[in-house]
């Protein structure tokens, strides 16, 4: 799952992506995520790296309840600054730009950003789809229950939470798509919070039955600090980062393949302890098919790519026996933890782990996750 933009690519295939929070806004429910100006984004965002973000997202307006609009002439004052001063800064690092306005979009990805990620999926403005199109770029598309950027304090009923937002979903992502946007670089959020409903329980839901989004596309998700997380004593947006982390952890086992996180590092740290966790439980191993002379399918944890060399790890193998030929295949267990070394040999038909010499590639590390 590889998503490129015009100088970069961001690679989803064996891991989960971790997003960044920098809001160049005076009113955004976390005040730490606040940043006054692109004087202070440079820091911010070095720590965030630093800490292990994979993206970095970068927003001007706040769209929960009780914030007000923002013109699309202020928030391009808000928003270019601050990622030409990312940019500069940081050239590798992948950009994000939270936006529901079309011409935000343009410019931010002519500044140097690298995706869009709209609340609206593009209700709010008829012309982001041709932008998206034009630039070719990811595009993350929301459900919301108010067809406008403010959503709204309102307890929501459905009869199934999950069959609303995948219906508009698909008919969100099938117009982007006739408009021009390119199907493999549309990310999906199921929305959470207000935008979902008042009524938590529905965002509880959608965080259980998440794995019944993932058929659209891979998943994106924003649990951070947010509303529904208070619980009975009412925390504060300050109080509320054990339960992000629950809830992420089960978002993540559930297939969520980008989170969006105020937390970096705890939110880093409690992916790795789970998927640990979950992979020790449940004994994962990894099979290896010669399915052609020199060329080699692998395959983990539903996972599956095709490369010309066979990964074998160096420790924790059950080896192979026998002649590795057309036909043959080998078990692992376990295989591919994170930061594991792997050793790369040729995968030759008709030669034993014996007499295989290491490849002139040298070595590999996982990073799965």
């Amino acid at each position: 799952m590889l998503f490129r933009s015009q100088h970069r690519k961001l690679d989803l295939s064996f891991g989960v992506a971790v997003v960044g929070v920098v809001n160049v806004t005076p009113d955004s429910y976390f005040p730490e995520s606040r940043i006054s100006g692109p004087e202070e984004i440079v820091g911010r965002v070095r720590t965030l790296t630093e800490e292990g973000a994979d993206v970095i997202e970068i927003g001007g307006e706040s769209t929960g309840p009780g914030s007000t609009d923002v013109s699309p002439g202020e928030e391009l004052g808000r928003v270019i600054p601050a990622v030409k001063k990312v940019r500069e800064a940081f050239p590798d690092v992948w950009i994000s730009v939270d936006t529901n306005k079309s011409a935000v979009a343009k410019e931010a990805l002519l500044a140097g950003a690298d995706m869009v990620n709209d609340v609206t999926a593009g209700q709010h403005d008829p012309e982001m789809f041709s932008v998206i199109a034009g630039a070719g770029c990811p595009y993350v598309i929301m459900y919301s229950k108010d067809p406008t950027p403010r959503t709204t304090v309102s307890p929501r009923q459905y009869s199934d939470v999950v069959e609303t937002v995948k219906s508009f979903l698909i008919k969100r992502k099938a117009e982007a798509v006739a408009a021009g946007v390119k199907e493999s670089q549309i990310i999906i959020d199921p929305g959470l919070g207000h935008f979902l409903s008042s009524d938590t329980k529905y965002s509880f839901e959608v965080i259980k039955r998440l794995k019944e989004f993932t058929d659209l596309g891979p998943v994106f998700l924003s649990p951070s600090r947010k509303s529904f997380l208070a619980g009975p004593r009412n925390d504060l947006a300050a109080e509320r980062l054990p339960a992000t982390l629950a809830v992420t952890v089960i978002a993540v086992l559930n297939g969520a393949r980008l989170i969006r996180t105020h937390d970096v590092a705890a939110t880093k740290r409690a992916i790795a302890a789970a998927i640990s966790a979950q992979t020790a439980a449940t004994a994962n191993s990894c099979s290896v098919s010669f399915i052609a002379l020199g060329e080699t399918t692998l395959r983990y944890r539903g996972i599956q790519w095709t490369t010309k060399v066979a990964c074998i790890p160096l420790s924790n193998c059950g080896g192979f026996a026998g002649r590795a030929n057309a036909r043959s295949s080998i078990s692992c267990t376990p295989f591919l933890r994170d930061e594991t070394p792997l050793r790369l040999w040729p995968a030759k038909a008709g030669r034993t782990r014996s007499n295989l010499k290491p490849s002139t590639r040298g070595w590999a590390t996982s990073n799965l996750f």
